[in-house]
C-alpha cells in the first residue's frame, strides 16, 4: 500500500544524510519508513557530534560546529510518501510546524540533504564524539545504543507521579522524565 505523496514544499529527490540509529535501518517503529529509502553509501557533513544518555540506550545528537560527522547518505525511492516522512519526523520528535520545541529540527544541510539536528540544550552527560563517528563511539566504549521506543515499559509506567500530560510524544515525556528520574 502506498503512502500519500511528499506534502507540497518538500523538494525531490529527498535525500537524507543519518548519522546514528537510523542507518541500517532504525528500531521497529520506523523500520518500514527507512525500507523506503535507498542507501548511496557513506557521507561525511560538517557539525559536532554528540552522545546522549537515555534509559533506552545512548543516541546521537549532530550540532552546528567545527568539526566533520560521519554518517550515510539515503535518498527516498518512489513509494516513500508523507506517512514516512511522518514517521520519521515523530521518531525524532520533530515537529516542523514548531521548530522551537521538538527534540530535533529537521534541516536542509548542502544540496538539499535533510537531517535531524538536535534542538535543545544538551542533557547532562552528554559526550562529545571527537571522531565524528557514532557507531564506532559506541563499540569503542562498550556501550548500548538507543533500541527505539516500543521495547520500554508502557509510559503509563514511566510518568506515574511525575506529572506528566498523556498528549506528549513519547520522545519529550521520555526526555523530561530520565532528566527528573
Amino acid at each position: 500500500m502506498s503512502s500519500r505523496p511528499l506534502p507540497v514544499g518538500i523538494e525531490l529527490p529527498l535525500r537524507f544524510f543519518f548519522y546514528g540509529t537510523l542507518i541500517g535501518g532504525g528500531p521497529p517503529e520506523v523500520r518500514a519508513a527507512v525500507s523506503k529509502l535507498s542507501d548511496l553509501g557513506p557521507a561525511r557533513v560538517s557539525g559536532l557530534l554528540w552522545a546522549l544518555p537515555d534509559p533506552a540506550g545512548w543516541y546521537p545528537a549532530l550540532l552546528a560546529g567545527e568539526g566533520a560527522v560521519n554518517g550515510r547518505l539515503y535518498q527516498a525511492r518512489s513509494d516513500f510518501g508523507e506517512a514516512e516522512l511522518a514517521a520519521l519526523d515523530a521518531y525524532e520528535d520533530c515537529d516542523p510546524a514548531e521548530p522551537g520545541g521538538p527534540l530535533y529540527r529537521r534541516v536542509v544541510l548542502a544540496e538539499g540533504v535533510q537531517a535531524y539536528r538536535f534542538n535543545r540544550a544538551l542533557p547532562a552527560g552528554a559526550r562529545l564524539i571527537e571522531r565524528g563517528d557514532f557507531a564506532a563511539w559506541i563499540q569503542e566504549h562498550g556501550l548500548r545504543p538507543f533500541e527505539g521506543w516500543n521495547h520500554l515499559p508502557s509510559r503509563a509506567a514511566v510518568t506515574k507521579g511525575r506529572g506528566f500530560a498523556d498528549t506528549e510524544s513519547i520522545p519529550a515525556w521520555l526526555t523530561r522524565a530520565a532528566r527528573a528520574g
